[in-house]
């Protein structure tokens, strides 16, 4: 349950992004912050502050950042309002938030402010459809790497393994065909919703940097930095573009049929 502490009523859309806000920052144990667009999320990450951690989900995207929904599953203070009022924000959920914060956010009268009671994350998930409703539970599951296997001739690094973790929490709550390209910590850039998963492929990895973030952009894809995704890979040949980034992970609750073992992705970025 949720209680709206200022700003306009909310909306149909607004309820909805929420809700795909909650969801995907309710993942991590770590400061973390999500911003979502028409429930896809354009920015996540996890920092030591809740602070760095809305920075570094803000430097993902901050074009599409605009106008969006945030989460955070910690206490708002006010270093992260003070980052919060810089830009145009629809709504934000959050378990509480300081005096400090409280005051600084009442200068943006129409930001609807929640406070957010957890809890109902496993119940299950219903999806209304002509004449009945689809009921199923909620996926709650996460990479192990234990209990992974690494089927290339290339084994990931420790910082590969942590970044490969993190998109996987992130890439189940990316509309399909979704693609996630990220650091360990931080959503890079998202494919999602594309009718072809080569399309999805293809706009993660052509999102454009702002001009002070190029520089740590082309350093993220001289990295090659790892991914996930919703779906097999059985992709047709890779065009150019992808060539520079790492081919994305699959992820498990998809078409088994056609499913390639974990970890078969990471020789497709490195050579």
């Amino acid at each position: 349950s949720a209680t709206q502490l200022q700003g306009k009523e909310l909306s149909f859309n607004n309820l909805v992004d929420l809700d795909a806000a909650w969801q995907l920052i309710c993942e991590f144990d770590l400061p973390a912050s999500a911003i979502i667009k028409h429930t896809n999320p354009c920015g996540c990450a996890t920092a030591a502050t809740l602070a760095d951690s809305y920075k570094k989900a803000f430097a993902a995207d901050p074009i599409s950042a605009f106008g969006g929904v945030l989460a955070f599953n910690r206490e708002v203070d006010a270093d992260t309002a003070t980052e919060i009022a810089k830009t145009f924000i629809e709504a934000i959920a959050a378990p509480s938030y300081t005096n400090q914060a409280r005051s600084i956010l009442a200068s943006k009268k129409n930001l609807r402010l929640l406070e957010v009671t957890t809890g109902g994350l496993d119940e299950p998930v219903v999806k209304t459809i002509t004449g009945g409703y689809l009921v199923q539970s909620a996926d709650r599951k996460f990479l192990i790497k234990e209990e992974a296997k690494v089927a290339t001739k290339v084994q990931p690094t420790e910082a590969q393994w942590n970044a490969l973790q993190f998109a996987w929490r992130v890439v189940k709550h990316v509309k399909s065909n979704a693609i996630v390209y990220a650091n360990d910590g931080q959503l890079i850039a998202a494919g999602a919703g594309q009718m072809s998963r080569v399309d999805s492929v293809k706009f993660g990895a052509s999102l454009h940097p702002t001009r002070r973030q190029r520089q740590r952009r082309r350093s993220n894809r001289r990295r090659r930095p790892p991914g996930a995704s919703d779906g097999p890979n059985r992709l047709p040949p890779l065009p150019p573009l992808e060539s520079k980034v790492q081919y994305p992970q699959r992820h498990p609750h998809d078409d088994q049929r056609n499913a390639t073992p974990l970890g078969g992705s990471i020789a497709r970025g490195s050579k």
